[in-house]
C-alpha cells in the first residue's frame, strides 16, 4: 500500500514497522470461518481457483506476539516481518477443514476454477501466496506457538461453530 511504501522509503519522522501477516485462524473467526459457513449450511465447500495455490496461515495470538515483539524491539528504521507459521496447500487445507466439517472433501468440496470477473479479493484467494518468516524469528526472536491450521483442523473448526 501507500502507507507502506512511505515507511519503508523512510518519510515518516519515527522509524516504523509493518507486519504483513498470514491468513488468520484460531479463535471464533477467519477467512475460513466463511468456508465452515459454507460447509455448514450447504453440505459443502467451493473455492475459487484450482487448490494447486498456497497460502501461509498463522495463528491469531501468534500474530499478536509478533505484533508486541514488534513494539518492543529496538530495531531502528523501517522494517517489515512477515508473519506466517506455515505455507499450506489451499487443496491442502481445504480437505482438512472439509474434514473436521465432517465432509467427505473429494464429494464436497468444488474449485471453481479462476473466475472470469474477479475483484482484488478473488485474485488474492487465487494467487500462490508464500511467506518466508524467517527475518521475523531472527530479529525479533518470534516463533509460532500454536499449531498449524491442518494439523489440529477439528479443534479450530469447533472453536468457529460457535459463532456461524
Amino acid at each position: 500500500s501507500s502507507h507502506e511504501e512511505s515507511v519503508l522509503r523512510n518519510e515518516c519522522v519515527a522509524s516504523g514497522f509493518v507486519l504483513r501477516c498470514g491468513v488468520a485462524y484460531g479463535r471464533q473467526g477467519s477467512l475460513l470461518s466463511v468456508y465452515a459457513g459454507q460447509a455448514a449450511t450447504h453440505g459443502s465447500i467451493r473455492f475459487p481457483g484450482d487448490g494447486a495455490n498456497h497460502m501461509p496461515m498463522v495463528h491469531v495470538d501468534d500474530i499478536a506476539r509478533a505484533c508486541l515483539a514488534a513494539c518492543e524491539s529496538n530495531l531502528l528504521g523501517p522494517n517489515v516481518f512477515f508473519v506466517s507459521a506455515s505455507n499450506v496447500m489451499v487443496a491442502e487445507l481445504m480437505h482438512e477443514l472439509a474434514t473436521a466439517c465432517e465432509l467427505d472433501s473429494m464429494d464436497n468440496v468444488a474449485y471453481t476454477g479462476k473466475p472470469h470477473n474477479i475483484d482484488l479479493f478473488g485474485r488474492c484467494l487465487v494467487m500462490d501466496q508464500k511467506a518466508d518468516a524467517s527475518f521475523t524469528r531472527l530479529k525479533l526472536g518470534w516463533t509460532p506457538l500454536h499449531r498449524p491450521f491442518c494439523d489440529d483442523a477439528a479443534r479450530y473448526v469447533e472453536a468457529m461453530r460457535e459463532f456461524l
